[in-house]
């Protein structure tokens, strides 16, 4: 199985990143977490750890193929390397060895769904709309498993364009429309995070419709459109903030 971390680049990491604008998360000092993760000897039977650029690369191995057994590899190794616990690494499932390019695959492909769903945080904590993604593996992480390796195609940019692109300029328009995607979909707790009433949400919802052309949605409707939109824009947005720290030079 596929773990790694990156502060700029990576295959397929976590939230470790230099604390930039429009950036997230704990800084990585990847060689230093490498050393302190080979001073542990107990550990090198168990996991592989390589650097890759400014970024470590961890391949954790066992005898079972729960992705439990993974996970507890995964916290030794992190606790070895002494690593921030608020690191947010991007698992893979659990793989066969002959399979590795494809871990390296779902592993990536989750680092970047992470990055969305903290790029939309609003709140502390774990859940809809809070700082911690409710994921950490790629079997869990819900549209993104075919969102992500679709957001280069042009329909898919097309499709989320046609819609967000009507609210640009339009901030609390577009701001109502991130919070009920972000939310559910649930009027109550989207007025909550935007400290306004349910019913201004709802007016806002009726101008939305209006301005998307989906006038005759249901809510359920408008949610899965936006909720679709939303979240390949934070994709693109994520996987690109990604590309440029995997393509940077130390």
């Amino acid at each position: 199985m596929l773990r790694a971390w990156r502060r700029k680049p990576a295959l397929g990491g976590a939230s470790g990143v230099e604390p930039e604008a429009g950036t997230v998360g704990p800084v990585l000092d990847a060689g230093r977490a490498q050393r302190s993760f080979y001073l542990s000897k107990g550990l090198r039977d168990k996991a592989l750890a390589v650097r890759y650029r400014t970024g470590l690369l961890v391949i954790t191995t066992s005898q079972l193929d729960d992705i439990e057994s993974h996970r507890l590899i995964l916290r030794q190794v992190m606790d070895a390397a002494e690593l921030n616990p608020a690191f947010r690494p991007g698992l893979s499932e659990v793989h066969p060895s002959v399979e590795l390019d494809e871990a390296i695959r779902e592993s990536w492909y989750c680092s970047i769904a992470i990055r969305a769903e903290m790029l939309g945080a609003r709140v502390p904590g774990e859940g809809p709309s809070g700082m911690v993604p409710a994921f950490d593996c790629y079997g869990n992480s819900g549209i993104y498993q075919f969102l992500i390796p679709a957001i280069n195609r042009p329909e898919t940019i097309r499709f989320a364009g046609s819609l967000l692109d009507r609210l640009q300029g339009k901030s609390e328009l577009l701001e109502t429309a991130e919070a009920f995607s972000d939310m559910g979909g649930d009027i109550s707790a989207t007025a909550e995070v935007l400290f306004c009433h349910a019913n201004t949400v709802r007016y806002r919802l009726v101008r939305i419709r209006e301005l998307l052309g989906l006038a005759g949605s249901t809510d359920p409707e408008l949610f899965m459109h936006l909720k679709l939109a939303v979240s390949i824009t934070r994709a693109v947005r994520a996987e690109s903030q990604l590309e440029v720290w995997r393509n940077d030079e130390y």
